[in-house]
This record gives C-alpha cells, sequence and structure tokens, in this order.
C-alpha cells in the first residue's frame, strides 16, 4: 500500500484548552447557583414553618434574603456570559481542526469535533 490511510487524532491547542476550561468553571458555576439557591429556599421554608419554635430565636431570615440577591446577580451574569464563553470555545476548537487539516489532510478529528 503506497498511498497513506486516513488516522484519527487527537486535536488540540492552547486556546481551545483555556475556552474550554472556562466554560466548563461557567457549567459548575452555574450548577453550584443552582443548588445554593435551592437549599436556601428549602431551609427558608423547613426552617419557617417546622422549625418555628427555634427559628425565630436565630432569625436567619434576613440573611436568606439578603443572600438572594448574590445569588440572582451570579445568575444573571452567568445567562450573560456562558453563551459568549460557548461560542467562543466553538470558534477555538473549530480552528483547532482546521490547522490540523491543514497540517496533516488524512487526519480525522475525535468524534465530538467532527459531529459539531
Amino acid at each position: 500500500m503506497t498511498e497513506r490511510d486516513a488516522t484519527f487524532v487527537e486535536v488540540s491547542s492552547a486556546g481551545w484548552a483555556f475556552w474550554r476550561a472556562l466554560l466548563d468553571t461557567c457549567v459548575g458555576l452555574i450548577v453550584g447557583s443552582l443548588y445554593t439557591f435551592l437549599a436556601i429556599v428549602v431551609i427558608g421554608i423547613v426552617g419557617e414553618e417546622a422549625l418555628s419554635s427555634l427559628y425565630w430565636q436565630v432569625d436567619l431570615d434576613p440573611l436568606f434574603r439578603a443572600s438572594m440577591g448574590v445569588i440572582l446577580l451570579v445568575a444573571a451574569v452567568l445567562a450573560i456570559g456562558v453563551p459568549f464563553v460557548f461560542v467562543a470555545e466553538r470558534y477555538a476548537a473549530l480552528r483547532a481542526v482546521e490547522s490540523n487539516a491543514g497540517a496533516d489532510p488524512s487526519a480525522v478529528p475525535q468524534r465530538s469535533l467532527r459531529s459539531s
């Protein structure tokens, strides 16, 4: 066989690794913010209803109300920023595939990049 067959290669670049890490961090922040929001709501409701005899002594309601503003602000920033990070990550990934294809035309990138 004189002709070289197509080979599978792992495509990567420093820019793509940065944007991928930033996107993974944003997803973690989204999940953490959601769980924090739900925990504050559940603790506030259970604390006020089920533990009413102890709840008035500790009075965590002002703390929970004040923390909701921060949680909602973080959620708003993530809702605006994550789509831009996602687009930048896809752009960096496709640029890495393009540069790899220019260097070795018989190289085939991994399935996740081929499908996108």
